[in-house]
């Protein structure tokens, strides 16, 4: 993923999807940071870290 393209998305509403199980995993929530490794996604009181390289999709929701 292009890291220029992961900041215009800073703010916003989006749902990450990460492999896992055959099936993988989403998360929605506000994307709050991204240090051009790890993306900090805020989720109602709760904050989440996801490293880049687990990411396999990024939806804008908003």
């Amino acid at each position: 993923m292009n890291p220029g393209l992961i900041g215009e998305l800073l703010g916003h509403k989006v749902a990450i999807f990460t492999a896992g199980t055959q099936s993988g995993f989403k998360d929605e929530g506000v994307l709050e940071a991204f240090d051009g490794q790890i993306l900090r996604l805020r989720k109602g009181a709760d904050c989440y870290y996801f490293p880049l390289f687990h990411i396999r999709l990024i939806r804008l929701l908003d």
